[in-house]
């Protein structure tokens, strides 16, 4: 399993998770057989789709053909089984991220939890959530706390939310890290594309030094690669102190300050539970289909959201290092005020 490390290493360490075995095998008889008798669905949109056929106690999913790592996956109960039909262990560690992103997403939703389109850092007992759209910064500010600041690295675009008592807590989400060849250059990553031959680059530029690459190119990374180029630690989950707005651009002069509480329709774009257009369905059929009871529990974790301090952060992502400590302290002071104020209305 050694080809796999990584990739495993990407799934959270809790003991909720159902037991995956990797097989290889030439047999196509299985796979054809489910995919004459199956009935088809789309795991993504444009991305994989599948026959799906039970038998008894057994769920099977047949990878169409034209798939670029034909294979089959076995479901048994809490367990899975998922055989590759190619030897090339580069495409059985794509499958195989995407069947343990699939399974821990919709057992933490089936379990109370949520999806979250958000970064999530922790500063020893204090997580912050970085929230935005796409583009205003997450990645970027999440990733100069937890290299340059003492800031542990939880999740960097996606994270997984839930409640336990009064808190909310986030955890890592198994997804690649989307970094710019302007950003690597920027943080000095020593990046080299030797090593990353069966990650794909996001886009295929046909020269491997990132030196010459434009500078909105990107490759992926898988979280454990980004932590080790960034020398940043690592923590599975973290409770939630506060909210972190980023809006980072180019021509941003500094700021950072304490907002109101938010609107419930300004998290529209980061809870993703019970839908989400990019993770559309549950097609291992592990979450549930109780809509209802998914938006209830969508709608408590909002409320304890909007009842955390928030904090908004407009800066120039190539300026942003230099007022790390001033952000740090900034928010500290912000949770210190809060608890104190907490402490005399308990009184």
């Amino acid at each position: 399993m050694s080809e796999y490390d990584i990739h495993v290493d990407m799934m959270p360490s809790s003991a909720r998770y159902r037991s995956i075995a990797v097989y290889e095998s030439n047999d196509q008889t299985l796979r054809d057989s489910v995919i004459a008798r199956g009935n088809i669905i789309e795991t993504r949109p444009l991305l994989c789709t599948y026959a799906r056929h039970t038998d008894g106690e057994n769920t099977f999913f047949a990878s169409l053909a034209g798939h670029e790592a034909p294979h089959l996956i076995i479901k048994s109960g809490s367990d899975f089984q998922l055989i590759m039909l190619t030897a090339e262990p580069a495409l059985t560690a794509k499958v195989l991220i995407r069947l343990i992103r699939e399974i821990t997403l919709r057992t933490c939703e089936s379990e109370g939890g949520i999806f979250a389109h958000a970064a999530a850092v922790a500063s020893q007992d204090k997580g912050l959530l970085i929230i935005g759209e796409s583009g205003a910064g997450k990645t970027t500010l999440s990733g100069e706390l937890s290299r340059n600041a003492s800031y542990e690295l939880i999740a960097n675009d996606r994270a997984l939310l839930t409640k336990s008592g009064e808190n909310v807590s986030a955890s890592r989400w198994p997804i690649y890290v989307r970094v710019s060849a302007d950003q690597i250059r920027h943080w000095g990553l020593n990046v080299q594309i030797s090593q990353l031959r069966r990650y794909k680059a996001a886009e295929n530029s046909g020269d491997s030094r990132i030196d010459n690459w434009p500078a909105n190119k990107k490759i992926e990374l898988t979280p454990l690669e980004y932590a080790q180029f960034l020398g940043a630690k690592r923590r599975q989950t973290t409770p939630i102190c506060a909210l972190l707005l980023p809006k980072l651009r180019l021509d941003a002069s500094f700021s950072i300050k304490e907002e109101s509480p938010l609107s419930r329709s300004s998290l529209t774009d980061t809870i993703r539970t019970p839908i989400d257009i990019e993770f559309p369905v549950d097609w291992l059929s592990i979450r549930g289909d109780d809509f209802d009871s998914k938006a209830q529990i969508r709608d408590t974790l909002t409320s304890a959201l909007l009842s955390l301090p928030t904090f908004s952060l407009t800066a120039c992502p190539l300026k942003l290092r230099q007022h790390l400590g001033t952000i740090s302290v900034f928010i500290e002071k912000g949770l210190s005020k809060r608890s104190r104020q907490n402490k005399e209305i308990t009184i």
